[in-house]
């Protein structure tokens, strides 16, 4: 097996560890969606890495609304629905309903509501 070969690529590699917190999960269902701003309860919809063997990290999830609100809607068709900038965004536009633009949306609200959660009172 010579450097750069078919064969090296394939070496298995570890799977990445899935945080699990059950805590974290718990105070997110306290928050609004971070959508649609309803009010609390709402679901934790996980947006981070996932795929066959491999879950999305609780630190990766978002408050959506649900069971018929936007969690569900996103699950269906893989993107939001259309409305006013989300919360928590300092007033900035929010993602024009893609795919892509959703994922990135998820990605920087999940990090915000995680230094939001580790800055919290005990």
């Amino acid at each position: 097996m010579g450097e750069g070969t078919r064969e090296d690529a394939m070496i298995s590699q570890p799977k990445p560890r899935t945080v699990r917190d059950a805590g974290y999960l718990r105070w997110l269902r306290t928050l609004p969606c971070a959508w649609c701003a309803k009010p609390a309860p709402s679901e934790a919809s996980h947006h981070g890495r996932h795929g066959i063997g491999l879950k999305a990290s609780d630190h990766d999830a978002v408050p959506l609304c649900g069971p018929w609100g936007c969690h569900r809607y996103f699950h269906r068709r893989g993107v939001l629905p259309k409305l006013h900038a989300p919360i928590f965004n300092s007033g900035k536009p929010g993602p024009t309903n893609s795919g892509a633009e959703v994922r990135e949306w998820a990605a920087a609200k999940a990090l915000t509501l995680r230094e939001l959660y580790a800055r919290r009172a005990p």
